[in-house]
């Protein structure tokens, strides 16, 4: 255990705070902060602003530009650009631009683009097998930052974000009480129920099933698909137990989700405070805490989930207990939903929360057309994830009864970068690689895969792969609308394209190294290529962005406390996915510490550039910059596709 302590503090000192701070001009020569793999598709972005918060600035780039190595300044490659779009402006970002492939510079090593007409240039990057390892640990460390009930103390935590556990105190999550509609501050002490542990969902400190059991999903899809991204050394307290670290922190939110299911085998719908309020740090906050009656939908979820993982944790001896433990909730969840059909679909109406409802039904409306959508698809996605795990014949003939009739992708041909049909899609696909699949169904699923991606049918928007042949995005990273968690909807795009080879989708082999670059081109544009230059990740100065997100919306990392901004103080803790661009942004108006700030009216903006890192509740700065673990596991998981090995 001597050593255990020298490689946290050196995972510490890599996901630490400093930085440059924010350049006064961000580059127009756009490329991944963190770097490339040695043989990757690697192009740079070079922007000329014509719409929006840079529009003041032009940029014509030479006719050659070059790769320079960092350490001497000396040129690794010469070549030109080339224009996007044959020089027309992008009305999704405002921009016009030029594309300058430099895949051939293959050496390991940190360079920059720089352009010797106009003397501009690009962040430093790294060309290397290990050009995303501190990336990966960063992201996965945000997940223990969430811990509810739990100390953040060094050594595991950093000294500047360190907190004593929260939610322990009286009507909280060791004594949490059911919610009482008529009067939520008054509580049944006889329904105290210990409701601890658990991430809170985002940058409150609530904790909802419904929103809990698609980042489960992704982390355990993503140590599945690529196992050996994942090292015992992210210097959480279970580190070093010989069990791969992702899989202990997804224990943190699997214990907390047992917790929520009832003897009955039915699940409690959330637990959250009885108001908002913005305390820091979160051992702070003495508010009491409520949980919602069962619901179907909060079942599902929790019937999917509790699958899933006992697949996955029976995968490793020292974990064969708990995996039963988790097979039986599984089945118990479903044996409640067989019990009470008509609960199904649920439309839970938060009585008394002021908290998010989280139920799942389409657009937040509760009418049973919506939330059947939803919640039917969700039931599949349960079956899947039962049938491999128990084999048993009746979630066989749910699967063959409901996949091609609840699931949008069979139904409607169409693929999503949202909600619940994203998880059914990948359920279908993970169900259609299981040898044992019926080989009809799965022939369908993936036929229908491949056609979603490549646009067949006429009324579908989202089709990445055929987005990307026609280079329809300047920043190679399209999607078809900027909604809230656009961020979320760039990982879970790329991650469609990964997946047409991960699980032999019928595509030619083109179409496969294409979808690859694809899926690359989604996480080269979260990492800085966009028109804000800015690696969406929180305060990866020593991760190696130059310029990563400054301030969120947080509670913890709260407006004018010591976590604020990492200009002015520690700044928010590392490595937490933002939710990015919002072109539904409720208001125009950006404020920077009460101050009005002219500059970013994001109403006027681009779609693309309708972003600013803030952080204020009153003028819903979370609908832009707030993290959540459904966001962090979805960019957690296309990011690991990319780690060679730990």
């Amino acid at each position: 255990m001597r050593n255990k302590r020298l490689w946290i503090a050196t995972l510490l000192a890599l996901s630490g705070v400093t930085t440059t701070g924010l350049a006064a001009e961000r580059p127009l020569i756009m490329v991944d902060q963190f770097g490339y793999l040695p043989t990757a598709n690697k192009v740079a972005v070079l922007a000329d602003p014509q719409k929006g918060f840079n529009a003041s600035l032009a940029y014509t780039p030479g006719s050659k530009l070059e790769v320079r190595r960092a350490t001497d300044n000396r040129v690794a490659y010469t070549a030109a650009p080339t224009k996007w779009n044959s020089g027309k402006t992008d009305t999704i970002s405002g921009d016009k631009a030029w594309w300058f492939d430099f895949s051939s510079v293959q050496a390991t090593g940190d360079y920059y683009i720089y352009d010797p007409k106009t003397k501009r240039r690009s962040h430093i990057f790294r060309v290397g097998d290990n050009a995303y390892d501190a990336v990966l640990q960063a992201a996965m460390r945000a997940f223990f930052y969430q811990r509810v009930n739990a100390h953040k103390q060094p050594p595991y935590a950093d000294v500047r974000y360190s907190d004593a556990a929260s939610h322990g105190n009286a009507e909280q999550d060791l004594d949490a009480r059911a919610m009482n509609p008529a009067d939520p501050e008054q509580s049944d002490v006889a329904t105290s129920r210990d409701l601890s542990g658990g991430w809170y969902d985002a940058g409150d400190f609530n904790k909802y099933v419904n929103y809990a059991d698609g980042a489960i999903h992704d982390l355990l899809y993503a140590y599945q698909e690529n196992s050996s991204a994942w090292g015992d050394d992210y210097a959480i307290p279970e580190s070093g137990n010989g069990i791969p670290d992702v899989l202990d922190e997804l224990k943190w939110e699997l214990d907390w989700l047992l917790r929520m299911q009832n003897t009955d085998g039915s699940l409690l719908h959330k637990v959250t405070s009885i108001e908002w309020d913005d305390v820091s740090p979160p051992s702070t906050d003495l508010i009491p805490r409520r949980y919602a009656p069962a619901t179907a939908s909060a079942t599902l979820s929790g019937a999917g989930a509790f699958a899933h993982a006992a697949k996955v944790f029976g995968t490793i001896p020292a974990f064969s207990t708990y995996a039963a433990e988790l097979k039986e909730a599984a089945i118990k969840a479903w044996d409640w939903l067989e019990a009470h059909p008509q609960a199904i679909p649920s439309l839970y109406n938060n009585a008394g929360f002021v908290t998010a409802g989280a139920e799942d039904c389409l657009y937040g409306s509760l009418d049973r057309t919506n939330c059947g959508h939803e919640q039917y698809a969700n039931r599949v996605n349960a079956a899947i994830h039962l049938w491999a795990l128990t084999g048993e014949q009746r979630f066989a003939d749910y699967i063959l009864q409901h996949a091609e009739t609840d699931t949008p992708l069979m139904k409607q041909g169409d693929l999503t970068h949202q909600g619940m049909a994203a998880e059914s899609q990948d359920a279908l696909l993970y169900y259609a690689s299981l040898p044992e699949a019926n080989a009809t169904l799965a022939g369908k699923i993936r036929s229908a895969y491949k056609d979603a991606l490549s646009w067949k049918y006429a009324w579908t928007r989202f089709a990445p792969l055929a987005r990307f042949k026609e280079n329809r995005d300047p920043y190679r990273a399209y999607l078809d609308e900027y909604l809230w968690g656009s961020n979320h909807s760039k990982s879970v795009a790329g991650t469609s394209l990964w997946n047409a080879s991960q699980y032999s989708v019928p595509v030619s082999a083109a179409d496969a190294t294409v979808a690859k670059n694809g899926a690359e081109g989604y996480l080269h544009y979260l990492h800085g290529v966009n028109p804000h230059a800015l690696a969406f990740l929180s305060n990866m100065g020593q991760a190696g962005a130059e310029e990563s997100v400054p301030e969120m919306y947080h509670m913890w990392f709260a407006d004018k406390t010591q976590w604020d901004n990492i200009q002015t103080s520690n700044g928010p803790a590392p490595g937490f996915l933002v939710g990015g661009p919002n072109q539904y942004w409720k208001s125009a108006t950006v404020y920077i510490d009460g101050v009005k700030d002219s500059n970013h009216n994001l109403k006027s903006q681009p779609a693309m550039k309708r972003y600013w890192s803030w952080n204020n509740a009153t003028q819903y700065s979370y609908e832009i910059t707030e993290p959540a673990i459904n966001y962090q596991a979805a960019y957690v998981r296309l990011l690991s596709k990319f780690v060679v090995k730990q």
